[in-house]
């Protein structure tokens, strides 16, 4: 286990966190004018070691609020070894795989079945015993999310052969239906059983949907033919994007039976996740070449989080936190995921440290960030902790 410690330096210059190798897809990050920055500490937790086929691999996917991590090790060949990391200690789940952990330590994941061959099964985890969640009658299931009443939320394959979103609560796994298709999936589940997914409509198009008290409702669309979930907050606040009338995308919020376009403040737009507060962040796709920015977007407001960027570069998937903190990773161009990880907060941009480009996954409201760091095939399970009292001057 490493932690680095890391000071933001007030200012235009130029950083590469930790003063590591920078990936030459991976533009340097040119931080915003502050008067104080905050202080930022990584912890590398390692790996279980890798197999004779390939170099050992972690990755961290979720965080709950008492600070336990959950994801991902290579053990053998390709085949990885899930796990949890409780600030000091890398406890093996064997070859269930956690996807998300609740603030109560249980666990939602999936586990490779030996038969039918290539199968995944959906289960939940506490306290060192899991329980298979089943399927809707085919051979496979997967789980995406849970919330703090171990509600869980995936997808898995009916009789018939058709894929279906499901919600497992007390040992019941239950068919969310369709919009009309044949096919649906979850993405989130909220603390009240509110479920928001994606699904295929009769005509083929896919629309999202909120479902609750055992009925699903089509989102509809800002006027084009589709519409894409990614997120929801405790208040029932949905958002993500759809094609618009004329087929451009743009970011929604959806609330209260009305789906609203968040605009653009370029070609197109995309929100990728809202907090309990209604801020919601996401990304810009620039006119031109100009690449794609971040952008917090708040009563009606949406604000660029991005003019700091050199032309052409591009901003992967970001989070907020409920103090309204964004997180992300911006790079330029290339195949892999990953990028030099920054953070907003209260107008000014600081790099997290790492050493290669990374990704942030899942953030807790303690101000810890987790991920992981390093390329496609070789990574490394990463925690980012911003110090309790640290103050954030607004920028220009």
């Amino acid at each position: 286990m490493r932690r680095l410690h890391f000071l933001a330096i007030a200012g235009g210059a130029v950083l590469s966190a930790c003063g590591g190798p920078i990936d030459p897809l991976t533009p340097p990050l040119v931080m915003s004018a502050a008067v104080r920055a905050p202080t930022i500490t990584m912890t590398d937790v390692g790996t279980f070691g890798g197999g004779a086929c390939r170099r050992p691999s972690s990755q961290f996917v979720d965080v709950n609020d008492r600070g336990l991590a959950v994801g991902w090790s290579d053990s053998v060949c390709y085949f990885g070894r899930g796990m949890m990391w409780d600030g000091s200690t890398m406890t093996s789940l064997g070859t269930f795989v956690p996807v998300a952990v609740n603030n109560h330590d249980q666990l939602a994941g999936n586990q490779f079945m030996p038969a039918p061959i290539g199968t995944n099964r959906a289960f939940i985890w506490e306290s060192g015993a899991l329980t298979d969640l089943g399927t809707l009658g085919g051979p496979r299931s997967d789980a995406v999310a849970l919330n703090d009443r171990g509600q869980v939320v995936g997808s898995s394959t009916t009789a018939s052969g058709e894929t279906h979103a499901f919600f497992w609560e007390n040992g019941v796994m239950t068919d969310l239906g369709t919009l009309g298709g044949s096919s649906s999936q979850a993405v989130a589940i909220n603390d009240h059983g509110q479920v928001v997914g994606n699904g295929a409509t009769a005509t083929g198009a896919n629309h999202a949907f909120l479902w609750q008290d055992g009925v699903m409702t089509d989102l509809g669309t800002l006027g084009g033919s589709f519409s894409i979930v990614t997120a929801l907050n405790d208040r029932g606040q949905v958002v993500g994007g759809s094609a618009t009338a004329t087929g451009v995308g743009h970011a929604f919020l959806w609330q209260d039976g009305v789906m609203a376009d968040l605009g653009t403040l370029g070609r197109s737009s995309f929100a990728h996740a809202v907090n309990n507060h209604g801020q919601v962040a996401g990304v810009n796709v620039l006119e031109g070449a100009e690449g794609s920015h971040a952008f917090l977007w708040e009563d009606g407001v949406m604000t660029d989080l991005g003019a700091w960027l050199p032309r052409g570069d591009i901003v992967e998937r970001v989070r907020i936190t409920d103090r309204g903190e964004v997180v992300g990773a911006m790079k330029t161009g290339g195949l892999f995921p990953g990028g030099t990880l920054f953070l907003w907060q209260e107008g000014t941009t600081t790099p997290l440290p790492s050493e290669a480009p990374g990704s942030v996954t899942a953030l807790n409201k303690h101000g810890e960030f987790v991920g992981w760091v390093g390329g496609e095939f070789v990574r490394t399970a990463r925690l980012w902790t911003i110090a309790p009292n640290a103050q954030v001057a607004a920028g220009p």
